[in-house]
Order: structure tokens, then sequence, then C-alpha cells
């Protein structure tokens, strides 16, 4: 092991993941980059994954066991104060990395102080029985875009994502606790406030696309990710705090659209600040509308529809037959 490289520390938390945990430590320890730390902390896994990771005989890999299930995030954190890495590299026990993802990544780091965080392309791939699908997802590359978009539901590849050490423990950032999801989302945009963010032009990481994934849950994402999302509005002096409900559901139509008020008047206030790219700012604002629209018409009907037919988004909806019919049979009811 090269010792006048920078050692990486991998962290991978690992619940129940026996079925596919073999080849995602071996896609670790097999990288082209050698001077890596595996840190593997199991959260209370009841299946065959402690005996798994103990089968492995590398020094590189240390492990580690929580005395009861807390959860990824808290895990994560573990990780954080564990590791010796000038650098941390994200790594799920159910994903695959490309030989070369670390190397790829010191490398870029290496010769770009002023980034902080840096994720990049996946390929997502399902297997069932003989049926094998995938299909390649590319970020952005384009930093501006990268800095206004981790503001706004993110542009970042949790499973890719490698970060310095340094900007995490200097300025205490550490992945909340609270949110079981978009947590990463959450995480990247406090580094943000502190660094560059942005993709580097490789697949970083083979995803895994399968049923127990988290954002099969539909309910708790929506909850998870406007949780995250309300904290970037409070960051940046958003006003939102008399629009939603206690489940996080945007009121009434009226609060739809004192919201959509608020994101303009901030796109208005860019033009004197120049805090983001005014382009940019403007895309992901629209981005941001269109998602909670969609998140909230089956429960604010069709009158939502109609008022929003009136504005500029409503050429940003792609609309299916479906959701038309099920408008209609709301109104109606």
């Amino acid at each position: 092991m090269n010792k006048n490289l920078p050692l990486v520390s991998v962290i991978m938390p690992v619940f129940n993941s026996g079925k596919y945990l073999k080849k995602a430590i071996e896609s670790i320890l097999n990288q082209t980059y050698e001077n890596i730390e595996l840190l593997i902390i199991d959260d209370g896994s009841l299946d065959e994954s402690v005996k798994i990771i103990k089968s492995f005989n590398s020094n590189k890999i240390k492990f580690f066991q929580n005395q009861k299930n807390i959860g990824v995030s808290a895990t994560r954190n573990k990780a954080i104060d564990l590791s010796a890495g000038k650098y941390v590299a994200l790594m799920d026990s159910d994903d695959i990395s490309p030989i070369y993802r670390i190397e790829k990544q010191v490398d870029f780091l290496e010769n770009n102080n002023e980034y902080g965080l840096i994720g990049g392309h996946y390929e997502r791939f399902s297997e069932v029985g003989f049926l094998k699908k995938k299909k390649i997802h590319r970020q952005s590359l384009i930093q501006e875009e990268n800095q206004v978009k981790i503001n706004f539901m993110g542009s970042i590849a949790a499973p890719t994502v490698m970060f310095r050490l340094s900007v995490v423990k200097e300025n205490n950032i550490y992945f909340d606790i609270n949110l079981k999801i978009a947590e990463d989302y959450d995480f990247w945009r406090r580094i943000g406030l502190y660094s560059k963010v942005t993709n580097i032009d490789e697949i970083l990481i083979y995803y895994r696309k399968h049923s127990n994934n988290t954002m099969n849950k539909k309910e708790l994402a929506y909850l998870h990710t406007t949780i995250a999302i309300r904290k970037s509005f409070d960051n940046l002096q958003i006003p939102n705090y008399d629009i939603f409900d206690e489940k996080q559901k945007i009121q009434n139509v009226d609060s739809f659209f004192k919201l959509v008020n608020n994101l303009e008047s901030f796109i208005k206030n860019n033009k004197y600040s120049n805090k983001f790219d005014q382009n940019y700012l403007e895309k992901a604002i629209i981005e941001i509308i269109i998602w909670f629209y969609k998140a909230n018409v089956k429960n604010l009907g069709l009158e939502l529809h109609l008022r929003l037919n009136k504005t500029k988004y409503i050429n940003f909806i792609k609309f299916k037959v479906k959701d038309k019919i099920n408008l209609l049979v709301r109104y109606f009811i």
C-alpha cells in the first residue's frame, strides 16, 4: 500500500444485505486505488450479513457492529467519526463500484482543492431471474448548475459521493438522523455552503434497483423530502412556515400560489444579489414548483390545476390521460 497517496475511508452501513453484500465488498477491495480503509458497520442485521463480512480476510476492512438498529444516517455519522481518511466515499451494501471509481475521484479532488464534494453518473440495473435491465443516468457536470440544484432537490447521486473529511469536521456537518429519506440531499446542501460541489464525467456506481430500495416508499419519501426542502428554504430565507400542514402537505390552493409567489420573489431578488446563476436558478425553481404540484394535486384537486393552467408553469407538465381523468373524477365526486 503506497503511503504517499492520501488515505480514503469508504463507509458502508449494512442492514440485512446478505443477498448482495459480497459483491459490494469485493468491488471496493478490488479498486485500482489501493490506499483504502473500508469501514463496515452492521446495523443490527438478522440475516447472513455479519457472517459474510467476517468471511473476508483483508486488512483494509474495519468491522463494527451497532448494539441495536439505529438507521442509516446515524450509522453513517458513526462511520464519519471513525474515518481516518483525507477523503470519505459513500458505499451502499447492495451496489457495485467500478474498479476505477476511487482513483478517478481522488485524482479530481487532489487537483481541485476548492471542491468539497463530488459525485458522478450511475448505471441503474435490476435482475429478475434471467431478465436484466440497465440504464445510465447522467448527472450535470456544470458546477454553477449543481451549486443551484443542491438547494432545490439536488443533482448529486448519493451512492457516487466522495467528500473531504476536513470540510465536514470543521463545519460540524453530519447526516440529519430525523430524516429517513433525503438525508443525503440535506447533507450535501450544507457542504455546499462551505465549498464547491459538482459531478465528474464518470460512471461511479452500479446502482441496484430492487423492492427494498428506500425510495419505493412514496409517502415517506414525500414527507422527508419536503422537510429537507423546507430546511433549505429556511436557510435561503424563503418564507414557507404557514403553507404546509403537519403532514407536510400544502394546506390549500391559495397556499400553493403563496409558495409560488415567494419563490418568484427569490428569483427577482437574486438578480441583485447574484448569489446563484440566474438561468439555472429559474430552471430549478420551475422544477420544484412542478414537483410540489404533482405531489399535492391529488389532495388539492381540479381548482389547483385550473389555476395553474393560467400560468407559464402548465407548459412544463406532461399529463397522462389517467391523470386528467383522476382530476375530473375527484372534482365531481
